[in-house]
């Protein structure tokens, strides 16, 4: 899941799981709805996505690093670019409030192709975290604020959750600011909730560490708390151990500390990534 770098972005990946309210199942009119295609894709192989509206939309794509407007007429097809290397990717797609998304795992197979695991939602909003607020925290993720978060978290919650714990458990977040808004997704590994709730525990901790420090107030302190622990994902792609340590293999860490407690290891990531989006690896090892 890149400290200098993420201190202009906003994920852990690590970690959160951050959205607010899910939409009504009878959606209006004018909701989204976005489908990727999972298979094994050539390296420079187009990837193609499905979008379903109407109207003007604006499309976050991850895949090719830009923004654009697309005028959807039912089921539009549209083109994400070319997946050239091994990581997590995120595309959102929305307007008028109403966004949707989807998460793209990219873990490298044979020499020239990558094999996809893809999740997608319709139904969670972002939560209403400012982009400079985001930005800030991302921002003031040093290496001492992270472990000491780190091991603070993983204190916390051990007791209660260690009886669960794989010998090895894997789990990745990824966060985005859309448009100014603040919105997390998860994928797993050999894992369970208690451990997605181990990497939220870790970014609250981080949030009350820089509340101390004086990096934000109260009341930005309590907003990021509520976001992180708002939901259970904006898109949640489920993958076996394997895809997602070779897709996040390959993927640059800014930021990687490692603290211990009673027996099991944990090390909490932070990658390098563009300024809307954070990645956080988080493993936890049973000894």
């Amino acid at each position: 899941m890149t400290l200098t770098a993420c201190a202009r972005t906003v994920w852990f990946a690590l970690f959160a799981l951050c959205s607010t309210a899910l939409w009504s199942p009878t959606q209006t009119a004018d909701a989204v709805k976005i489908v990727i295609p999972e298979r094994a894709y050539q390296v420079g192989e187009k990837v193609t996505a499905e979008i379903t509206g109407s109207g003007e939309v604006v499309v976050e794509n991850d895949i090719a690093a830009k923004s654009q407007q697309v005028k959807l007429v039912g089921a539009t097809k549209v083109d994400l670019g070319q997946i050239r290397e091994p990581g997590l990717y995120v595309v959102r797609v929305g307007g008028n409030g109403k966004w949707a998304a989807a998460a793209v795992l990219a873990a490298p197979g044979d020499p020239k192709k990558l094999t996809l695991s893809v999740g997608s939602d319709a139904g969670k909003d972002p939560s209403a975290v400012p982009t400079d607020l985001a930005q800030r925290f991302a921002g003031s993720i040093t290496e001492a604020r992270l472990k000491a978060a780190a091991l603070a978290a993983l204190k916390e919650w051990l007791p209660a959750n260690v009886a669960a714990l794989g010998k090895t458990t894997v789990a990745c977040w990824v966060c985005v600011v859309p448009t100014g808004q603040f919105a997390c997704g998860v994928c797993v590994g050999s894992t369970t909730g208690n451990v997605l709730g181990l990497g939220v525990e870790v970014a609250v901790r981080l949030v009350a560490v820089l509340e101390i420090d004086k990096v934000i107030t109260a009341d930005e302190a309590k907003a990021l708390k509520f976001a992180l622990k708002a939901g259970s994902g904006l898109v949640t792609v489920a993958t076996g151990k394997d895809l997602v340590e070779r897709a996040l293999g390959a993927v640059k860490l800014a930021t990687e500390v490692t603290v211990e407690h009673e027996g099991v290891k944990l090390v909490v990531g932070n990658a390098a990534d563009q300024v809307d989006k954070t990645l956080w690896l988080i493993k936890a090892v049973k000894k």
